[in-house]
């Protein structure tokens, strides 16, 4: 009976406005800026020493799938035992649109990492009873809390999520002009993976920043 009316009673405050309000700013921030190499590998360390073993896998997810926020917490243990098997990742995204998102060895590795405790037929990433949304605000914060320990110095904007779509979207984009693909062609498939409906947008992922 305790336990049901603290549950209520924080879904109410989740719902809030105000709550709302700090998720948009935590996740938009000032920039969506390229992370570089070593800034991720300062964050995926710091999570480490948390013992934050899903942020670890959200943050490989934006490396190297360019997958949104939203989409990597509605990962299921059924998609993950499929895409360990497939090499690719089915992802359903804004409008309900499916695309197909290749996944490497790191994300293999990660998502056998956690088929070993998620609970059967339920979501991928912890914490397994916690709502998307606070997932994603969470991680959010983790991102804003640990940004000045971990960016770069002559960086004067702050990390986002974002900014390992960027670097996901770039290397997409590089590794397919390198196979002869013409830049149209390369710049119309990133816009596929990155489950975007316009081509402009990803213009501005594609923006040259730090090696990763």
């Amino acid at each position: 009976m305790m336990k049901d009316r603290i549950r209520r009673l924080c879904q109410k405050i989740f719902q809030t406005s105000a709550f709302l309000d700090e998720t948009k700013e935590i996740k938009e921030g000032n920039t969506d800026r390229a992370w570089s190499a070593e800034e991720l590998n300062r964050m995926l360390a710091l999570a480490l020493k948390q013992g934050r073993e899903g942020y670890i896998t959200v943050l490989y997810l934006g490396r190297y799938a360019g997958l949104r926020l939203n989409e990597c917490y509605q990962i299921d243990t059924e998609q993950a035992a499929r895409a360990i098997k497939e090499k690719t990742l089915l992802v359903k995204g804004n409008a309900g649109q499916i695309r197909s998102v290749p996944i490497n060895a790191i994300l293999v590795n990660r998502f056998k990492l956690h088929l070993r405790n998620a609970p059967s037929n339920g979501k991928l990433l912890p914490p397994y009873q916690c709502p998307e949304r606070i997932k994603i605000h969470n991680f959010c914060k983790f991102i804003l809390d640990s940004g000045l320990s971990v960016q770069l110095k002559h960086y004067d904007s702050r990390m986002t999520y974002d900014g390992l779509r960027k670097v996901c979207a770039r290397m997409w984009y590089e590794k397919k002009c390198q196979a002869g693909e013409s830049p149209a062609q390369a710049s119309k498939e990133v816009v596929h993976l990155l489950g975007r409906e316009q081509d402009p947008v990803v213009a501005e992922y594609l923006e040259k920043g730090e090696d990763s």
